[in-house]
């Protein structure tokens, strides 16, 4: 087992140990404000990382298999079933289904910036509508600037190179 230890801003504080501005007391839970890592103590590299956006990286440049589950993973999911006209997702939509009566159109954000972002847009067996994924002008979906699903049960997964393409999966 290893031990770690916490990167707080400029402080290393072992899991487990003295929090600090309270050096007789210790906790496993550490509220945090900026930057944290967390390195298992004789490695050079944080296994874990949260920079004061809330970005979090996991593993490090050693490893080839950086994260590993061990449980499920749960998805930002999302059905809509209102008469929407236009849904443009949002970077923390994830899988979408579409089940209304109305023609839609589901309108990608740019890809710019959001590399490896994947997108999952399915047409639900019930819907009755006309449905269309469009790309932000100027950029396109494997080089075409919207995709029709015009038959139900059709999914489009997606994924940004990270600059003006989401390429289908």
């Amino acid at each position: 087992m290893l031990d770690y230890k916490a990167n707080v801003g400029t402080s290393v504080v072992p899991v487990g140990g003295p929090i600090p501005n309270t050096p007789s007391e210790t906790s496993n839970d550490i509220n945090l404000k900026g930057n944290f890592s967390v390195t298992p103590i004789g490695f050079n590299e944080p296994l874990i990382n949260i920079d004061n956006t809330g970005i979090v990286s996991i593993g490090n440049s050693n490893s080839d298999n950086n994260i590993v589950f061990k449980s499920s993973v749960r998805y930002q999911y999302k059905n809509i079933t209102d008469d929407a006209t236009e849904y443009t997702l949002g970077i923390n939509d994830f899988a979408i289904d579409i089940n209304s009566d109305t023609y839609i159109t589901i309108k990608l954000p740019s890809a710019l910036n959001i590399g490896g972002k994947k997108y999952l847009i399915s047409r639900g067996e019930m819907a009755n509508n006309n449905l269309v994924v469009e790309a932000q002008p100027g950029e396109t979906i494997d080089g075409i600037f919207s995709i029709p699903l015009d038959s139900n049960r059709l999914r489009l997964e997606i994924i940004s190179n990270n600059i003006d393409t989401w390429y289908l999966m």
